[in-house]
């Protein structure tokens, strides 16, 4: 089974249109762009942000976990030495050092620009005989980010 394993942060670093809130709405938001665009397919996936965040929780194969009182890296690093057997871990994350020891312990690495743009290739569109349609929901989703978009350059929100 594979398993990703995101660097929180490191993530969000590039992913400036989901940094400009809090670091609560930004998380937040991170998980939202996972949870519908399902770039990881299938298979399980682990967000781990540093410090001592909300109570780890899961989102369905998305599992949120902060490190508390160690670093991300190191907590991600313990994940993979408890569990190098069980599963086969892709890792996304810029971080060189925590590539490296990873890469150690038979992790793939995903650069996060790879990811990010996996997140966005999926189509929120279906087949009509020859006409392609959006589906409901992905229009309601549209119409909030292009009005959240719209309030931002216009300063009202």
């Amino acid at each position: 089974m594979q398993c990703y394993l995101l660097d929180g942060y490191n993530v969000l670093k590039k992913l400036e249109d989901l940094t400009n809130g809090s670091a609560k709405e930004s998380r937040k938001s991170l998980i939202n762009l996972i949870a519908t665009a399902r770039p990881q397919g299938k298979n399980d996936l682990i967000v781990v942000f540093d410090g001592h965040g909300e109570e780890a929780c899961s989102c369905g194969k998305i599992k949120i976990l902060f490190s508390r009182n160690i670093t991300a890296d190191e907590y991600i690093i313990g994940i993979l030495k408890k569990d190098v057997r069980n599963k086969y871990y892709r890792l996304v994350s810029d971080d060189k050092e925590l590539q490296f020891k990873a890469k150690n312990y038979g992790a793939d690495i995903i650069p996060v620009s790879d990811f990010v743009a996996s997140c966005f290739k999926r189509k929120a569109k279906y087949s009509i005989g020859d006409k392609e349609r959006l589906r409901s929901a992905d229009i309601g989703r549209i119409n909030k980010e292009l009005e959240e978009i719209w309030l931002k350059r216009k300063n009202i929100g």
